[in-house]
């Protein structure tokens, strides 16, 4: 039977009675109560093989557990049986005394996989908009069983609830109808900025190359006063041309910082709100992604902290669909900042500085943040498709075939720090992908 429990789970064993007449110095006292209590983490895992095909039919010995690099004993082992059902449905194999068909589960009930669809239309422009909607549409109609309860909120200038836990697919195809123009809005402005200041680099490349023309063509010798007047003009005009691009960068970090600070807000409130559900949830994030800036930074912190403390696991998708250019690499370190390093342009405006500018270039790729969230919580991240409905079909596939494992940790000094889990599976060419940890809270 799956452990009813989010984060931690509380073990329990209630009135040991001891019988009146047992015997012997180490008996208890007649209906003398035990109390026994002990903290287990549960860990979902989904292992994988070459090409990302997903690996079933693994036993609990196949599987070790670490936390903070220390091996743990593994408590409790299962598999997803919701997959079982499903096969046993597709093969017409029913259990000795069962009937062939069972009834729906309950939402929370400890068989069922809470699915919850966030669509981030503050990114999402209105073309791609129906790419969310047709994607969805298809995974209610073809890919939902009936067995798991599944939610929908969009998330334009505000977070909305479009329809609460149900396996009602009418009521989840009506949800879908909605659709926002902030997103739009919100690109087009964005587009502005970075070709303004996509303009002034230009100008400035041009600047700093008619002053290096002057100055070879006056060699070893004094400058003319022409050549020193031309100088100076161009000079003052490359410091309004950095002024002008500064500006810029610093209303695009302002959208920035107001785009990125509400979408992780409403991913911290929906993982805060799932946390009382047994199990792991799991979040779709479907969005075109946005960028965080440095003072953003604590805001993403705790909204990875309330993903982990609640069992969520989070599933991106960018909604972009096909892409010519290559995906950026892993985006847990900053990427290099040799498109700022421009001499000496250290100057502030409103604020900020180059080296403000160069603390956000490793997150100025839309796909960035949403890679990070998945990798972090054990989700996935899918990019550059059309078919949306075969990026939720993935995860629906994802989602059952985890293996659920649980240990009691080592460390029992429940002090709130971070601890560190990392599963491996005892199979060459075989990966792990599980969440990255915990905070130790009683």
């Amino acid at each position: 039977m799956r452990l009813r429990a989010f984060f931690f789970i509380p073990a329990i064993f209630l009135s040991c009675m001891i019988s009146a007449g047992q015997t012997g110095k180490n008996s208890a006292k007649p209906n003398e109560r035990f109390r026994v209590t002990t903290n287990l983490v549960m860990v979902n895992a989904v292992v994988t093989g070459p090409g990302g095909k997903l690996v079933t039919g693994l036993q609990q010995t196949d599987f070790a557990i670490f936390e903070d690099n220390v091996l743990q004993k593994i408590d409790f082992f299962e598999v997803d049986r919701v997959r079982q059902r499903r096969h046993d449905a597709s093969t017409g194999a029913v259990a000795a005394g069962s009937q062939a068909k069972a009834p729906a589960v309950q939402v929370g009930h400890d068989d069922s996989n809470v699915l919850v669809l966030l669509l981030d239309y503050s990114t999402t422009v209105l073309a791609n908009q129906k790419l969310v909607r047709d994607g969805a549409r298809r995974f209610v109609e073809k890919t939902m069983d009936g067995r798991d309860p599944v939610a929908i909120f969009a998330f334009d200038s505000g977070l909305h609830t479009l329809q609460n836990l149900t396996m009602d697919r009418k009521l989840l195809l009506a949800a879908l109808e909605y659709s926002g123009a902030r997103g739009d809005a919100m690109a087009g402005e964005r587009a502005a900025l970075t070709e303004g200041s996509a303009r002034e680099v230009r100008k400035q490349d041009d600047l700093t190359q008619q002053i290096a023309n002057i100055r070879a063509a006056s060699g070893s010798s004094a400058r003319t006063p022409g050549q020193d007047l031309a100088l100076s003009l161009i000079e003052a005009r490359l410091d309004e041309s950095r002024f002008a691009e500064l500006r810029y960068q610093a209303l695009k970090t302002a959208l920035d910082d107001q785009q990125s600070r509400s979408a992780l807000l409403a991913i911290q409130a929906l993982a805060e709100a799932l946390a009382p559900l047994p199990g792991r949830k799991n979040l779709v994030f479907l969005s075109q992604g946005f960028v965080v800036p440095p003072n953003v930074r604590r805001i993403l912190d705790s909204t990875m902290a309330a993903a982990l403390r609640s069992n969520t696991a989070i599933y991106s998708i960018d909604t972009r669909g096909l892409a010519t250019a290559a995906p950026t690499g892993e985006t847990t370190q900053l990427e290099s900042i040799s498109a700022l390093q421009r001499g000496t342009r250290t100057r502030v405006v409103n604020g900020e500085s180059q080296f403000d500018r160069a603390a956000v270039i490793g997150a100025d790729q839309e796909e960035s943040l949403l890679r990070f969230l998945s990798l972090s919580t054990g989700g996935l991240y899918m990019r550059n498709s059309n078919d949306l409905g075969r990026g939720l079909q993935a995860v629906d596939e994802d989602v059952h075939a985890q293996y659920w494992l649980a240990y009691a940790p080592t460390n029992k000094n429940m002090d709130g720090s971070f601890r560190s889990i990392r599963v491996e599976v005892h199979h060459p060419g075989l990966k792990v992908r599980a969440r990255k940890g915990y905070y130790a809270t009683p």
